[in-house]
């Protein structure tokens, strides 16, 4: 049997573990997971970050913390509940390459192309795109969240309505949402609304 030694490092409402690989892993205090494979320097601006967002907030860094956890787990729980509501147009907006200019909140806009039947053409309007550092899973936990919170004010999916169209603020509340549904009730769309 080998023992190991606990190398963790508790710095006021956050724990530093480090890896094997020179990296770290960043939970709360609570031992919840915010950030894995980490380095020390990212690791301290992670720390510098959400402090900075809880003072904004005017909250301690502790309860903003927690704040954060419970959104990630009302995120994966929507996500878990209406997956099957993604189809495969939905995974049809995360290819490409684009030319983008950022905004707040990591949300990030661009003008771009099409292709329709074969012919490229220029779109008019202004495309708005998540923020780059969230994965597709992390769009799909907030589109299933927007979903949730939809049902919630007791607005319900009307296949014959002609706009199917649904707005509302994102887990963390720095931004809205707007998804929209095909006939059948499947998310076809979503996007920051700015």
């Amino acid at each position: 049997m080998v023992k190991s030694r606990d190398t963790s490092i508790v710095l006021g409402c956050f724990t530093r573990k480090p890896l094997k690989n020179g990296k770290e892993d960043l939970y709360t205090k609570n031992g919840d997971l915010l950030h894995t494979g980490v380095t020390t320097d990212e690791a301290t601006a992670l720390m510098a970050k959400y402090t900075d967002k809880a003072k904004a907030k005017g909250i301690p860094t502790k309860q903003y913390l927690d704040d954060v956890v419970e959104a990630r787990k009302l995120r994966r729980s929507a996500y878990k509940k209406w997956i099957a509501k993604f189809k495969q147009k939905f995974h049809k907006h995360f290819d490409g390459e684009i030319e983008i200019r950022y905004l707040e909140d990591g949300v990030t806009e661009a003008n771009r192309s099409m292709v329709e039947n074969g012919i490229p053409y220029n779109k008019r309007a202004t495309s708005s795109f998540f923020p780059l550092n969230w994965d597709v899973t992390r769009v799909k936990e907030e589109v299933a969240f927007v979903y949730e919170q939809m049902l919630k004010s007791g607005k319900q999916y009307n296949p014959r309505a002609t706009n199917r169209k649904f707005t509302h603020m994102n887990s963390e509340g720095t931004f809205n949402i707007q998804i929209e549904f095909d006939e059948l009730g499947n998310f076809t769309n979503a996007y920051p609304k700015i």
